[in-house]
């Protein structure tokens, strides 16, 4: 579901590298004349995902890490080091961006419609956000919790 959304939100291209192999950044340069993309957003934040994300950047390429997860990505200095990849956490939802996205959405340069799978009460936190977004399949893009 979160890929169909990076995708009708605006991304060029949103893979989920499990099953993918080593030759996926060689796969995914074929697509873009040879050459591997500028940047890339690893938004699960799985030691595969990390891995993948460095495939697919041409050297001096970024990687932005968006993604959160319990698991421990193990470094991967060699391809960082050897190939000159700009890798960047990013911790989401600061007071400025917030800030910045608010003004940008009116000018209609960002397509939001749709974006928000639920809002709940805050009483209903435990039950319907952090107890359901933890047991079951529910995929939502963004819950927002309205006091």
């Amino acid at each position: 579901m979160k890929r169909q959304m990076a995708l009708k939100y605006g991304a060029d291209l949103a893979l989920k590298p499990s099953g993918r192999g080593p030759g996926l950044g060689k796969k995914v340069a074929a697509l873009y004349g040879g050459v591997g993309q500028k940047l890339a957003f690893e938004c699960a934040g799985t030691p595969e995902s990390f891995h993948a994300s460095l495939a697919v950047v041409k050297g001096g390429g970024q990687v932005i890490l968006a993604g959160t997860n319990n698991i421990q990505s193990p470094m991967a200095e060699i391809p960082i080091r050897s190939r000159e990849i700009e890798t960047k956490g990013s911790h989401v939802y600061l007071k400025e961006e917030g800030a910045i996205c608010l003004d940008f959405m009116p000018s209609g340069g960002s397509k939001t419609e749709g974006m928000i799978s639920d809002i709940i009460k805050l009483d209903d936190i435990v039950e319907k956000g952090f107890e359901r977004l933890a047991t079951s399949t529910f995929e939502p893009c963004k819950v927002v919790v309205a006091p």
